[in-house]
């Protein structure tokens, strides 16, 4: 059991940091671009 909950973790972790870095590259990309009037 404890195996099952170690492995949700790292997945969860996983996943958080890769829509944190996806967030971080698509606001340097936003800011790259000019801002829409």
């Amino acid at each position: 059991m404890p195996t099952v909950i170690y492995a949700y973790s790292t997945d969860w972790m996983n996943e958080l940091a890769c829509s944190t870095a996806r967030q971080a590259t698509e606001g340097e990309n936003a800011r790259e671009k000019d801002p829409p009037i």
